[in-house]
């Protein structure tokens, strides 16, 4: 499955880009905002990214869907680590339960 996204790493910072999850990984493509300003909504659509993060499945241990600032669903998930990432999709309905069910399917 695939996604636009805005992740929101645990020190606070963001990136724009787009998500693939599939049933071992997920995989972040970081957008230029640079390019999406210059080229706008259109911009934002037609580029692709570049392969930025990898997350393997069993890195991840918990995931739920709460509500981030003015997001009414965003995805929280909680890696080996202890650290906590919030993932806010442009099709929540869609790749939230798509995710969960990977995370508790192990």
């Amino acid at each position: 499955m695939e996604d636009e996204v805005t992740i929101f790493y645990p020190n606070g910072k963001f990136e724009v880009g787009r998500v693939v999850i599939t049933p071992t990984e997920l995989v972040f493509y970081k957008k230029s905002i640079v390019g999406m300003s210059a080229f706008g909504l259109v911009g934002s659509f037609l580029m692709k990214g570049k392969e930025h993060l990898r997350i393997p499945m069993q890195e991840i241990v918990g995931g739920r869907q709460d509500r981030f600032r003015a997001s009414k669903k965003a995805c929280y998930i909680t890696l080996r680590d202890g650290k906590e990432w919030v993932l806010v999709f442009s099709k929540p309905d869609q790749s939230i339960p798509y995710l969960a069910s990977l995370i508790t399917c192990r």
